[in-house]
């Protein structure tokens, strides 16, 4: 990062903090807060900033997690994928899981054709970035694209699924394709999308429910605003690196951890139906520990010392894979 770009982020970071502080924003938007999936998706394209700040006010704004969460995730769709100010969906997960052998949707004769399972925001999308097989080949494998799908196109139908066990606001849904195929994005699907959506969506995410609870901590001692201050600057540093820098991984893991830690340490007790959907919410933060494990070993073996005198193998395992991509009924550990 380049001094001048270094001094416009702490002059962006400084104004953030007096608004989170300020309660500025709340003022500007007005109105009142978002009851529905649509009232969400209404008050977070009113946003203003750059994804990372709009994460944040999402969380701001936000009288529940789910919210938070919902403005995060779309936040971190916006960092990654050229949304252009559209209400989208990521469809990655298939009935085989959320790996790249899994994938089975492909472009056959033209068409994208193909079932995806668990698309967060899908029902409210507009436009659906797709992972399917390309029909082509690399090194011996199927080459999978992302493709932008109209989501009312002929051809495509989105099946609304059931209230999750935790963000149960968050709509999601099946989708079924049988569409002519639009041309893809450019790159591989998985490499430069899907998979580092991972990192993209864990530091949108983390933002946007560190807003929330900056949103709490309202009418509380000043000291309970403040321990959520820094990892609201990490993130927001982190949220403007690479995501696939091995780099970006060793410093986010503890950016994360210290993110939940300071969550998890707010005075719940106090802060009154706030406290109901925290408890059943929170396991949102376990979602995908695995993969951040397996990420976090990556990154220390390719920033070794053994790994800067000569390639180093990847620890085995799967490479991850977008963590809202798959139902988080079962959350794992805490990460």
């Amino acid at each position: 990062m380049s001094a001048t770009s270094g001094a416009l982020l702490a002059e962006l970071l400084a104004e953030l903090l007096a608004e989170l502080l300020g309660g500025t924003l709340a003022e500007r938007l007005g109105g009142t807060l978002p009851a529905t999936p649509a009232e969400w998706a209404d008050r977070h394209a009113a946003l203003p900033g750059s994804p990372a700040d709009r994460a944040l006010r999402g969380g701001l704004g936000a009288d529940r997690p789910a919210w938070a969460f919902a403005s995060g995730y779309h936040a971190a769709l916006e960092r990654l994928l050229p949304t252009e100010g559209r209400r989208c969906a990521l469809c990655v997960t298939e009935a085989g899981g959320n790996h790249p052998r899994a994938v089975q949707a492909r472009v056959e004769g033209g068409r994208l054709v193909g079932e995806k399972r668990f698309v967060f925001l899908g029902p409210l999308a507009e436009r659906l970035f797709v992972l399917a097989r390309s029909g082509e080949e690399v090194d011996g494998r199927p080459a999978l694209r992302v493709y932008p799908v109209d989501a009312r196109a002929p051809g495509v139908e989105i099946q609304p699924g059931g209230p999750a066990p935790v963000v149960p606001e968050v709509p999601h849904g099946r989708l079924v394709l049988d569409t002519p195929a639009p041309p893809p994005l450019p790159g591989d699907g998985w490499d430069r999308y899907a998979r580092p959506f991972r990192t993209v969506e864990d530091i949108h995410v983390s933002l946007g429910l560190l807003g929330f609870g900056l949103r709490l901590a309202r009418g509380q001692p000043p000291e309970v605003a403040e321990s959520l201050l820094p990892p609201v600057l990490a993130l927001r540093a982190l949220a403007e690196l690479d995501p696939s820098a091995p780099a970006t991984h060793r410093a986010l893991a503890p950016a994360l951890r210290l993110a939940w830690e300071r969550l998890e340490a707010l005075p719940w007790e106090r802060l009154g139906p706030a406290a109901a959907g925290w408890s059943r919410d929170r396991a949102i933060l376990q979602v995908g520990a695995a993969a951040r494990d397996r990420r976090l070993a990556r990154a220390r073996a390719a920033l070794s010392p053994a790994a800067a005198l000569s390639p180093a193998a990847a620890p085995p395992g799967d490479p991850g894979a977008p963590a809202a991509s798959a139902p988080p009924a079962r959350p794992g550990r805490p990460g």
